[in-house]
C-alpha cells in the first residue's frame, strides 16, 4: 500500500460521493456571485468605483463587432428596464441596475433560491474611436442589446517576400576514424 493510499484511509468517505463535490462546488459558485464575481470567476470583470454601493452581481454579456458596429448584448432575467442604467464614461459601457426580489413569504411558506438579488454593475472598456453620441440601447425579453458605431479598422497590408534559392555546396568529404588515424 503507498503512503498516498493511506493517507485517503483517513478521510470520511462522504467527500469521495460525487454529490458532495456537487454541493461545494454550487456552494463555492453561490459565494463568488455573491461577490459580484459570478460563475466565472476567472474571466476580467471590471469592478463598481469603491465610492459607491457595493455590487450583488455581475450580468454575463456578449460581445459582437459586424459591419463597422459594436453590439453589446447582456443577459438581465428579471430585471425591470427602468431599474437599468446605461451610460458611457471615460471611454467605458457602463450598465448598472438593480434586480428586486419579486417574492413576499411568511413564516408557514419555504422558498429555495439561487437566483441573486441587489445592484448589478458592469463596465466594459470600448475600441478606440467609438462613437458614444450615436449609441442605441433595447430591452427586449431580459436582454439589455447596445449598439454602438466604430470606425472601420484599416485592411492589413500584405507584401509578398521573394525567397532567394542558391545552390548547395558540397561539403568536403568527411574522413573516417581510420583515415584520421592513419595521417
Amino acid at each position: 500500500m503507498t503512503r498516498f493510499e493511506t493517507r485517503l484511509d483517513l478521510l470520511p468517505s462522504y467527500l469521495f460521493e460525487p454529490s458532495f463535490f456537487g454541493n461545494v462546488t454550487t456552494e463555492m459558485e453561490h459565494m463568488l456571485e455573491q461577490f459580484g464575481i459570478g460563475r466565472y470567476a476567472f474571466r476580467p470583470v471590471w469592478r463598481k468605483p469603491a465610492t459607491a454601493t457595493e455590487v450583488a452581481w455581475t450580468p454575463r454579456v456578449e460581445f459582437v463587432l459586424e459591419n463597422n458596429e459594436l453590439i453589446v448584448r447582456a443577459d438581465l432575467p428579471g430585471v425591470d428596464p427602468k431599474d437599468v442604467t446605461v451610460e458611457m464614461k471615460d471611454d467605458r459601457l457602463i450598465l448598472k441596475g438593480v434586480r428586486h426580489k419579486t417574492f413576499k413569504t411568511s413564516k408557514e411558506e419555504f422558498v429555495k433560491t439561487e437566483r441573486v438579488y441587489g445592484e448589478f454593475y458592469r463596465a466594459i472598456p470600448l475600441p478606440e474611436g467609438a462613437i458614444a453620441e450615436a449609441a442605441t440601447a433595447v430591452f427586449t425579453n431580459g436582454v439589455l442589446e447596445i449598439r454602438l458605431p466604430v470606425p472601420p479598422r484599416p485592411e492589413p497590408t500584405t507584401r509578398r517576400v521573394n525567397v532567394e534559392v542558391k545552390p548547395v555546396l558540397e561539403a568536403p568529404p568527411t574522413r573516417s576514424i581510420k583515415q584520421t588515424a592513419a595521417v
